[in-house]
């Protein structure tokens, strides 16, 4: 029962970050004003939190291979998914260290 649990919490997981990266990158090329600048701000903090996610399931999978556990495909789907969701905050942890849009 308690690997159910576990499965069904990835698969969750999963399917929350899809729908929150397309609703809110839907939303910003599909409004104007306000909505666009929350929806832009909104996608920066769930790509943030799927930097957490990356970071987290990159010590997971490296903890399973340490002790000779097989890899499961559920965490190599949410790994992938969660770098695509992690995307845009390279954006913004780039220009934050200093980098600028256009080099002179």
């Amino acid at each position: 029962m308690n690997k159910i649990k576990v499965k069904s919490k990835r698969w969750i997981l999963l399917v929350m970050l899809t729908i929150m990266a397309l609703g809110g990158w839907g939303t910003v090329f599909l409004f104007s004003g306000k909505p666009k600048i929350i929806a832009w701000w909104f996608i920066q903090i769930i790509s943030i939190l799927g930097v957490i996610s990356v970071v987290t399931l990159c010590i997971l999978m490296i903890k399973d291979i340490y002790q000779h556990k097989k890899l499961r495909l559920s965490k190599g789907i949410t790994l992938i998914v969660a770098i695509v969701v992690a995307w845009p905050a390279g954006w913004f942890f780039w220009f934050c260290s200093g980098g600028l849009p256009y080099k002179c």
